[in-house]
């Protein structure tokens, strides 16, 4: 797990899979041109390599909660939510990832859905929050609180041990 030394990173940091912005970074990145798109099907831009389970479905602990418009649902403290997520084991190991000029017409239609790659559990010091415009990001709490005591002139952890080495030093 890799995860940033910052106050504050993006979502994608917990992602348990690859995800791809496009049909040109999925070849970029697996030498392999994307499935045709299918839009009968709810865009996909991650695969599970080996979706793990006995039955036909797989279900994913954690994947971030939408609601009808495709907006992250906040939480009773206002939090961005996670949800499961179920689906097939041959959806789950597949791509769906619409092509970059793909517009509406009368004879296509457009998801409106995509599927959000599931996440790793939050680790004690990391929760979800809205970011700027709404944007769901990752939120450090110990470094995001150091980050706004120094922005606030507060006394900090550190300034205590450098106070405590010279009173040791002076004896006091």
């Amino acid at each position: 797990m890799n995860t940033p030394q910052l106050p504050q990173y993006g979502l994608e940091n917990l992602y348990l899979f690859p995800f791809y912005q496009g049909r040109a970074d999925y070849k970029a990145r697996t030498g392999q041109d994307a499935p045709p798109f299918d839009a009968a099907h709810n865009v996909k831009r991650w695969l599970d390599p080996n979706p793990q389970s006995k039955s036909r479905l797989i279900t994913y602990p954690l994947v971030l909660a939408r609601d009808e418009k495709n907006l992250p649902v906040p939480d009773a403290s206002g939090a961005p939510s996670v949800e499961p997520l179920t689906m097939t084991k041959e959806e789950a190991a597949r791509v769906n990832i619409p092509p970059d000029n793909l517009t509406a017409t009368q004879d296509t239609v457009i998801p409106l859905f995509e599927y959000d790659c599931p996440i790793r559990p939050l680790l004690p010091d990391e929760a979800l929050v809205f970011g700027v415009l709404g944007v769901v990001a990752v939120r450090n709490l110990t470094l995001w609180r150091e980050q706004v005591a120094k922005q606030s002139g507060a006394f900090l952890p550190s300034d205590r041990a450098t106070l405590e080495a010279i009173a040791k030093k002076l004896g006091v």
